[in-house]
Protein backbone atom coordinates (compact mmCIF):
# COMPACT_ATOMS: atom_id res chain seq x y z
CA UNK A 1 0.00 0.00 0.00
CA UNK A 2 1.32 3.43 -1.28
CA UNK A 3 -0.59 6.96 0.09
CA UNK A 4 0.87 10.06 -0.60
CA UNK A 5 -0.71 13.60 -0.35
CA UNK A 6 -0.89 14.67 -3.53
CA UNK A 7 0.06 12.35 -5.61
CA UNK A 8 -2.01 11.11 -9.23
CA UNK A 9 0.03 8.26 -9.86
CA UNK A 10 -0.43 9.47 -13.51
CA UNK A 11 2.84 9.40 -14.96
CA UNK A 12 4.48 6.10 -14.04
CA UNK A 13 6.80 6.90 -11.31
CA UNK A 14 6.97 8.41 -7.43
CA UNK A 15 9.13 9.08 -4.54
CA UNK A 16 8.08 8.77 -1.12
CA UNK A 17 10.54 9.75 1.98
CA UNK A 18 12.21 6.88 3.14
CA UNK A 19 10.96 7.95 6.81
CA UNK A 20 7.33 6.94 5.28
CA UNK A 21 8.65 3.74 4.02
CA UNK A 22 8.02 0.13 6.44
CA UNK A 23 7.82 2.07 9.28
CA UNK A 24 3.99 1.97 10.21
CA UNK A 25 1.62 -0.28 9.47
CA UNK A 26 4.53 -3.05 8.65
CA UNK A 27 4.88 -5.98 10.81
CA UNK A 28 8.83 -6.33 12.37
CA UNK A 29 8.74 -9.58 9.90
CA UNK A 30 8.41 -7.44 6.80
CA UNK A 31 10.54 -5.02 8.01
CA UNK A 32 12.73 -7.23 8.42
CA UNK A 33 12.64 -8.76 4.76
CA UNK A 34 11.97 -5.60 2.79
CA UNK A 35 13.74 -2.71 4.76
CA UNK A 36 17.32 -3.13 2.72
CA UNK A 37 15.69 -3.33 -0.94
CA UNK A 38 18.21 -5.41 -1.84
CA UNK A 39 17.64 -7.68 -5.78
CA UNK A 40 15.52 -10.30 -3.74
CA UNK A 41 13.71 -7.83 -1.68
CA UNK A 42 12.90 -6.06 -4.62
CA UNK A 43 12.49 -9.29 -6.49
CA UNK A 44 9.43 -9.64 -3.78
CA UNK A 45 8.10 -6.44 -3.98
CA UNK A 46 7.40 -6.75 -7.73
CA UNK A 47 5.75 -9.37 -7.19
CA UNK A 48 2.95 -8.00 -5.41
CA UNK A 49 -0.02 -6.22 -6.58
CA UNK A 50 -0.27 -2.74 -4.98
CA UNK A 51 -3.06 -0.27 -4.01
CA UNK A 52 -1.59 3.50 -4.78
CA UNK A 53 -4.24 5.76 -3.58
CA UNK A 54 -3.86 9.45 -2.00
CA UNK A 55 -4.07 10.51 1.53
CA UNK A 56 -8.26 10.43 2.04
CA UNK A 57 -9.20 14.21 2.03
CA UNK A 58 -11.32 13.64 5.40
CA UNK A 59 -10.66 11.19 7.94
CA UNK A 60 -11.61 7.49 6.61
CA UNK A 61 -13.55 8.93 4.07
CA UNK A 62 -13.32 9.88 0.18
CA UNK A 63 -16.20 10.63 -2.09
CA UNK A 64 -17.05 8.51 -5.19
CA UNK A 65 -14.73 10.46 -7.35
CA UNK A 66 -11.63 9.65 -5.35
CA UNK A 67 -9.78 6.86 -7.27
CA UNK A 68 -6.89 4.22 -6.08
CA UNK A 69 -5.06 3.15 -8.65
CA UNK A 70 -3.93 -0.86 -8.22
CA UNK A 71 -0.62 -2.12 -10.40
CA UNK A 72 2.68 -3.33 -9.63
CA UNK A 73 6.11 -1.90 -8.36
CA UNK A 74 8.30 -2.14 -11.97
CA UNK A 75 11.36 -0.63 -10.59
CA UNK A 76 12.68 0.64 -7.15
CA UNK A 77 15.62 3.07 -7.00
CA UNK A 78 16.96 4.10 -3.62
CA UNK A 79 17.97 8.04 -3.65
CA UNK A 80 19.38 10.45 -1.15
CA UNK A 81 16.45 10.80 1.27
CA UNK A 82 13.68 9.04 -1.09
CA UNK A 83 12.60 5.79 -3.00
CA UNK A 84 11.81 5.87 -6.58
CA UNK A 85 8.93 3.30 -7.53
CA UNK A 86 8.32 2.80 -11.13
CA UNK A 87 4.88 1.10 -11.63
CA UNK A 88 2.11 -0.37 -13.87
CA UNK A 89 -1.56 0.10 -13.42
CA UNK A 90 -3.99 -2.74 -13.61
CA UNK A 91 -6.82 -1.12 -12.90
CA UNK A 92 -8.53 1.47 -10.42
CA UNK A 93 -10.98 1.59 -7.44
CA UNK A 94 -12.71 4.13 -5.72
CA UNK A 95 -10.88 4.87 -2.77
CA UNK A 96 -14.23 5.25 -1.09
CA UNK A 97 -15.27 1.09 -1.55
CA UNK A 98 -11.62 0.81 0.37
CA UNK A 99 -12.49 3.06 3.11
CA UNK A 100 -15.98 1.50 3.56
CA UNK A 101 -14.20 -2.18 3.66
CA UNK A 102 -11.24 -1.40 5.55
CA UNK A 103 -10.99 -4.69 7.33
CA UNK A 104 -11.38 -6.65 4.29
CA UNK A 105 -8.28 -5.20 3.19
CA UNK A 106 -6.76 -6.01 6.06
CA UNK A 107 -5.64 -1.91 6.77
CA UNK A 108 -5.25 -0.58 10.35
CA UNK A 109 -8.16 1.43 11.12
CA UNK A 110 -9.47 2.92 14.42
CA UNK A 111 -12.74 4.81 15.50
CA UNK A 112 -11.54 8.21 14.27
CA UNK A 113 -9.00 7.06 11.29
CA UNK A 114 -7.41 4.27 8.70
CA UNK A 115 -4.45 3.67 7.02
CA UNK A 116 -5.38 5.54 3.99
CA UNK A 117 -5.46 8.62 6.15
CA UNK A 118 -1.22 8.92 6.30
CA UNK A 119 1.36 9.48 3.69
CA UNK A 120 3.23 5.96 3.98
CA UNK A 121 4.30 2.81 2.52
CA UNK A 122 3.45 -0.19 4.29
CA UNK A 123 3.80 -4.26 3.34
CA UNK A 124 0.38 -5.93 3.90
CA UNK A 125 -0.51 -9.78 4.60
CA UNK A 126 -3.90 -10.71 2.45
CA UNK A 127 -4.37 -11.71 -1.15
CA UNK A 128 -5.13 -8.27 -2.61
CA UNK A 129 -6.76 -10.05 -5.82
CA UNK A 130 -9.15 -12.13 -3.75
CA UNK A 131 -10.26 -9.27 -1.50
CA UNK A 132 -10.70 -7.31 -4.89
CA UNK A 133 -12.89 -10.33 -6.38
CA UNK A 134 -14.83 -11.17 -2.61
CA UNK A 135 -15.87 -7.26 -3.03
CA UNK A 136 -17.71 -7.78 -6.73
CA UNK A 137 -15.38 -4.61 -7.67
CA UNK A 138 -15.14 -4.15 -11.19
CA UNK A 139 -11.87 -2.94 -12.14
CA UNK A 140 -12.45 0.26 -14.48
Amino acid sequence: LFVLENEEYNCGSFCIPKGRALEKYTSREHKLMYRTLGPAAQAEIMKMPCIFARRNPSFRWADDTFPAVLGRVTSITSQRDNIRFCFDHFGAIHQKKINDNISAFNLVYSALRNELDEEHWSIRSGNLQDVVARLGVVIE
